[in-house]
C-alpha cells in the first residue's frame, strides 16, 4: 500500500495543473488567449473602418453625381425646375397645413 501511495503522492506533484508549473502554464496561456483576442479585434476594428470607409466614399460619389444631374437639368430646363420647386412647394404647405 506505500507504494501506491507514493505514486499517487508523485502524480499529484508533477501534475501541470498543480504548483508552480501549472500557475506558470495557465498564466502563459491566459497571456496568449489575451493576446490572440486583442490581435483580433484589432483586424476586426481595421476592416469595419475600412468599410465604413468604402461606404462613406461611395455615398459621396452617389450624392456628387445626383447633384451634377440635377445642375444639368436645371441648365437644360429652367422653367420646368422652377414649376417642380413651386409644385413642391405647394404640396408642402397644404401637407403641413392639414396639421
Amino acid at each position: 500500500m506505500s507504494d501506491t501511495s507514493t505514486h499517487a503522492g508523485t502524480h499529484a506533484d508533477t501534475h501541470p495543473s498543480h504548483g508552480k508549473n501549472g500557475a506558470s502554464d495557465t498564466g502563459r496561456m491566459f497571456g496568449e488567449a489575451t493576446r490572440a483576442t486583442g490581435e483580433a479585434l484589432q483586424d476586426a476594428s481595421r476592416k469595419a473602418t475600412a468599410a465604413v470607409s468604402d461606404l462613406g466614399k461611395s455615398a459621396y460619389d452617389v450624392g456628387t453625381k445626383a447633384r451634377d444631374e440635377m445642375s444639368r437639368q436645371v441648365e437644360a430646363q429652367p422653367m420646368m425646375a422652377v414649376l417642380v420647386a413651386a409644385s413642391l412647394g405647394l404640396l408642402t404647405g397644404l401637407l403641413l397645413a392639414r396639421r
